[in-house]
C-alpha cells in the first residue's frame, strides 16, 4: 500500500515539476514577445516615446510595468512641473508638455490559465499619471481607469477586451459648463499568429461632448452627440506589419451623430450642423496582385445645416493604388501621432519620396457619389480622381510634380431648384435674417457663373489636368501644372 502511494505522490511531484517547468518556460517565451511589441505598440497608439519598463518574472506570473510620455494641454501641469518641463523640452510647443502615465501589467503564465488552455492571459491597466494638478483633478474624479485583458494562444494569436468605464469629465458645480460624458465602451479583438487574420467589434452606447465656455464671450456653443455607435471589421490576408488599410470587410452601424451650435441668449436655442441617424456603412478593402481596392456605400437620415433629408447616401470606390503605399503612410500617421505638434510633424519633400514613388508606381482612380433626397427631389454630386503616371518620369522633374502632373480630377454637382427655398431657410436659421437677405445663395452664384442654370437644376462642373489646368464649368481658372 505505502509502495503504491509512494508512486502516487512521486507522480504528482513529477507532474508538478513539469508544469513548473513549463510554465517558466512560456514565461520566458511570453517575456520576449512582451518586450519586442510593447514600444512598437504604445509608440502606434500615440505615445511621444516610452521612458522606462522593467519585467518581473516568476514561475506562475510576472508583471510588467512601463512609463510612457503624453504630450497634454500645457493649463493641466502644475505651475512648478510646467516650468521645469518647459526647461527640459526646448523643441516642444509652449501649449504642450509631456505627462508621464504609468503602465502595470499582470501576466499569468500557462498552460493552465484560469481553468483555460493558454501560453499566457495579460491584464493591463494605469497606475498612475504623472504632472496633472490638484486643481485639475477634480475634472476628472468620474473617470475610471480603462483596462485590457488579453489571452495569448500557443500558435502566438491572441484574443481580449479594452473597456473604457462610463465616466465624466467636468468643472464641478458647473451645471451648465463644457463637459465631456460617455457610457462604457467595449472593444473586442483577435489576431492569428501569423497577423494574417483577424476581428475586432466595437461598441460605444453613447457620449456627450459640450463646449459651451466659449458662450460667455458672445461665441455660439458646440455640442456633438452620438448614440448606439457598432463597428466590425474582419481581416483576411494582412501583411506581418501592417496596421493601416488592412484587407478584409467592415460595417459601421449609429443612430445617431450629431454636431450642432448653440446659439448664446435666453433659453436653449440650437442650430444643427449636421445630423445623421439610423446610419450604415459597410465597405471592403482586398489587396489584388500588387494593388489596393477599397469600396464602401453607406445611407441613411440626415439633417444637414437645418435641411431635413430623407434620406442620404454615399458610394466609393478607389482602385489600382499600388500596395507599396501602405508602409510610408503607416510611418507617416504613426510620425504624426506622436508630434507634439502635428502640423509641424509633416515630413519634407525627401522623407515624402517612398509615398511619391508608390503613387507613381501604376494608374490609380477613385471616385465618389453622394446623393440627398429632400422636399422630394434629389440633388447629386460626383467626384473623380485619377493618376496616370507618365510611361517615362523626367529625373529633372521633382517628385512631388510628377504626383501634380500625373492627377485627373473632376467634380460634377447638380441641386434641384426645388432646395433654393429650403437652403434660404436654412441660411436664415444660421445668420438670421437680415444678413441672410445679402448672402448670396444659388440663383446669385449662377448669376456670378459659378453654377449653371440647367431647367430645374442648378448645376457645377469642375474638372483639373495637367493639360488644361483648373477649369469651372468648362472656364479656365488657373494655368496647367508645371
Amino acid at each position: 500500500m505505502s509502495n503504491k502511494l509512494g508512486k502516487v505522490i512521486g507522480g504528482v511531484v513529477v507532474l508538478g515539476l513539469a508544469y513548473a517547468g513549463t510554465s517558466w518556460w512560456l514565461g520566458s517565451k511570453v517575456e520576449q514577445h512582451y518586450q519586442a511589441e510593447l514600444e512598437q505598440t504604445l509608440l502606434r497608439l500615440g505615445a511621444s516615446k516610452v521612458l522606462d519598463r522593467s519585467y518581473q518574472r516568476g514561475v506562475f506570473d510576472a508583471q510588467a510595468t512601463a512609463v510612457v510620455e503624453v504630450m497634454v494641454p500645457a493649463e493641466l501641469l502644475p505651475v512648478d512641473v510646467r516650468a521645469e518641463a518647459e526647461a527640459e523640452a526646448e523643441d516642444v510647443p509652449a501649449a504642450l508638455l509631456p505627462v508621464r502615465v504609468h503602465l502595470v501589467q499582470r501576466i499569468k503564465h500557462g498552460p493552465v490559465v484560469e481553468g483555460g488552455l493558454a501560453a499566457a492571459v495579460v491584464e493591463t491597466r494605469v497606475a498612475q499619471v504623472e504632472g496633472v494638478s490638484d486643481q485639475v483633478r477634480p475634472v476628472f474624479a468620474k473617470v475610471q481607469t480603462p483596462t485590457v485583458r488579453t489571452v495569448h494562444d500557443f500558435s502566438g494569436g491572441l484574443s481580449g477586451r479594452f473597456v473604457l468605464p462610463a465616466g465624466e469629465i467636468a468643472h464641478p458645480g458647473q451645471e451648465d459648463g463644457d463637459l465631456l460624458s460617455w457610457q462604457t465602451l467595449t472593444y473586442d479583438f483577435s489576431r492569428s499568429g501569423d497577423r494574417s487574420t483577424g476581428q475586432a467589434s466595437l461598441h460605444w452606447p453613447g457620449a456627450v461632448w459640450r463646449l459651451y465656455s466659449v458662450m460667455a464671450s458672445g461665441q455660439p456653443g458646440l455640442e456633438l452627440q452620438v448614440k448606439d455607435l457598432r463597428t466590425d471589421y474582419e481581416v483576411r490576408g494582412a501583411l506581418p506589419d501592417q496596421w493601416l488599410l488592412m484587407p478584409g470587410k467592415y460595417s459601421v452601424d449609429v443612430g445617431l451623430l450629431q454636431t450642432r451650435l448653440r446659439i448664446p441668449g435666453e433659453g436653449k436655442q440650437f442650430l444643427t450642423i449636421l445630423s445623421m441617424s439610423d446610419w450604415r456603412s459597410e465597405g471592403q478593402l482586398s489587396l489584388q496582385n500588387t494593388s489596393l481596392r477599397m469600396q464602401e456605400q453607406g445611407a441613411g437620415k440626415a439633417v444637414v445645416l437645418e435641411v431635413p433629408m430623407e434620406r442620404l447616401a454615399y458610394t466609393g470606390l478607389t482602385e489600382g493604388l499600388d500596395r507599396g503605399v501602405i508602409e510610408p503612410l503607416q510611418n507617416l500617421v504613426q510620425k504624426i501621432n506622436q508630434a507634439a505638434d502635428p502640423m509641424a510633424a509633416i515630413p519634407t519633400d525627401e522623407a515624402l519620396r517612398p509615398l511619391y514613388q508608390s503613387l507613381l508606381a501604376a494608374p490609380a482612380t477613385s471616385s465618389l457619389k453622394v446623393e440627398g433626397m429632400a422636399a422630394g427631389s434629389q440633388a447629386r454630386l460626383d467626384l473623380k480622381i485619377g493618376l496616370q503616371p507618365p510611361a517615362e518620369k523626367p529625373a529633372d522633374v521633382p517628385l512631388q510634380f510628377q504626383v501634380l502632373q500625373a492627377l485627373r480630377a473632376d467634380l460634377g454637382l447638380r441641386v434641384p431648384k426645388q432646395w433654393d427655398a429650403l437652403i434660404a431657410e436654412a441660411t436664415a436659421n444660421l445668420v438670421g435674417p437680415e444678413q441672410a437677405a445679402e448672402t448670396c445663395l444659388l440663383p446669385c452664384w449662377a448669376e456670378e457663373g459659378v453654377l449653371k442654370d440647367e431647367g430645374d437644376a442648378w448645376i457645377l462642373k469642375l474638372d483639373f489636368g495637367a493639360e488644361t489646368g483648373l477649369r469651372l464649368n468648362g472656364q479656365p481658372l488657373m494655368g496647367a501644372a508645371p
